[in-house]
């Protein structure tokens, strides 16, 4: 295990994966660098490889390490075998946990093949029982709108406006008592365009299939098709977290509408939930909120297109709202409180951007509404992000677990930057329960 022959802070490389955004990045360092120096999230970063001076240079010089162990040194023959032995002691070694490398215990990608099966036996197990354990999600960001969803390759192709594990389980129907991890792998959840009938992508039922269970008295989660062995204290520390934010719903926010079409004549028809453009024009309309979707202020030293200061702005109960559709999917609810993050660390930290968000709003809604907006800024307010979806079996609201960390995280900055920070739920029309 190289992580237990390699200094902290002796790093001159750090290969690692983002699990929230599913991001993987390699950074390399001019010289020697601590593990924080290259930009690690302890709270959804694995480290997959790392390469950098060894602790003890009677040893090695340089180790590189991911799951096989590499390092230099200038030996002679005959010092191979007992080399060979100390690097072997070095393994079974756990002094890891006394450096910053400790992190790894908290999430650690499983490895092992059948620690793996077995967790596919209860995962199936869960899907049969109606357990509440686990959802459905894309296992990836689309760049395309999705518009519905069906299962494929299981008999039934009917057409939803969301996925949930509870459609999957009763289109499965009396097939779902003998369902096996051969069926998940073989079940494919489809998305099609909300511009007509093209599918714009697939993935397997068990990819999609994301939440967690206790097995061995060990937690361990799946998300985007790989096991992670969880921390116990680390997932609680989560959990209550995100029950601390968890608000009521709002009653101005009423249910996303279903849309239907029929897609070819004599076939069913297809049903989907209106965007998320249209379901803000239409609260902003109702509630007098600020309609600021997709009003990017840019900032002319940032690179891009600019950064949203939020969907809604409710400016009586001042509040920042973002919008999302859909809690199932780690990748893009973590990218979705990031960006209220952001937002919020702009509007807090960096003037010009709290000057070009009022003149946006005089722009918009004129010069009296601005001059309030401008007054009220200086005031404690909160950041509220409003997602729609189906309630889970029991009727409570949740999102997976990596997301729960982006969260976590986001939470604490802006909390310390005097925001309040509420997490609330939209509900469907007509939602499946």
């Amino acid at each position: 295990m190289a992580i237990n022959a390699v200094s902290d802070n002796k790093l001159r490389s750090v290969e690692h994966s983002n699990i929230g955004a599913a991001i993987r990045d390699f950074t390399q360092a001019a010289g020697r660098r601590d593990l924080r120096a290259f930009g690690f999230d302890e709270a959804l970063d694995l480290i997959r490889k790392v390469s950098g001076y060894t602790t003890d240079e009677d040893f090695a010089d340089l180790v590189t390490g991911s799951r096989a162990l590499r390092f230099s040194k200038k030996m002679d023959l005959a010092d191979v075998p007992a080399l060979a032995a100390d690097a072997l002691a070095i393994f079974g070694q756990r002094t890891y946990r006394e450096t910053a490398f400790k992190i790894i215990d908290f999430l650690s990608p499983v490895l092992d093949t059948e620690l793996s099966k077995k967790l596919d036996e209860r995962l199936v197990e869960a899907v049969r029982d109606g357990s509440d354990e686990f959802e459905i999600a894309l296992p990836e960001i689309l760049p395309t709108s999705v518009g519905s969803f069906r299962f494929e390759r299981a008999g039934f192709s009917q057409f939803h406006p969301d996925l949930s594990l509870s459609l999957y389980r009763e289109e499965l129907g009396s097939n779902l008592k003998t369902l096996t991890s051969s069926d998940i792998i073989k079940h494919r959840v489809a998305v099609y365009s909300d511009a007509g009938n093209t599918r714009i992508d697939h993935w397997s039922v068990r990819q999609s299939l994301v939440g967690s269970i206790v097995f061995g008295n060990e937690r361990f989660a799946l998300n985007e098709g790989v096991w992670y062995r969880i921390d116990q204290a680390y997932k609680d520390a989560a959990d209550q977290l995100f029950q601390r934010l968890l608000g009521t719903p709002d009653s101005a926010f009423r249910p996303l509408r279903k849309i239907m079409e029929a897609v070819k004549k004599g076939k069913k028809v297809k049903t989907y939930y209106q965007s998320e453009e249209s379901y803000n024009e239409e609260i902003a309309k109702a509630s007098g909120y600020l309609l600021l979707d997709q009003q990017l202020i840019e900032i002319p030293e940032e690179p891009g297109r600019g950064i949203e200061a939020c969907d809604l702005l409710d400016l009586k109960g001042r509040r920042f709202i973002h919008v999302k559709k859909s809690s199932r999917q780690s990748s893009l609810l973590s990218h979705f409180f990031k960006q209220g993050g952001n937002a919020a660390r702009m509007l807090r930290q960096y003037h010009p951007f709290r000057v070009a968000l009022v003149e946006k709003v005089e722009a918009l809604y004129g010069t009296t509404v601005a001059r309030e907006l401008e007054k009220k800024l200086s005031e404690r307010w909160t950041v509220e992000f409003q997602i729609a979806d189906m309630p889970r079996r029991d009727g409570t609201y949740n999102i997976p677990f990596f997301s729960k960390l982006s969260l976590r995280d986001e939470a604490r900055d802006m909390e310390a930057m005097q925001f309040d920070v509420a997490v609330k739920f939209i509900r469907l029309a007509g939602d499946h329960l």
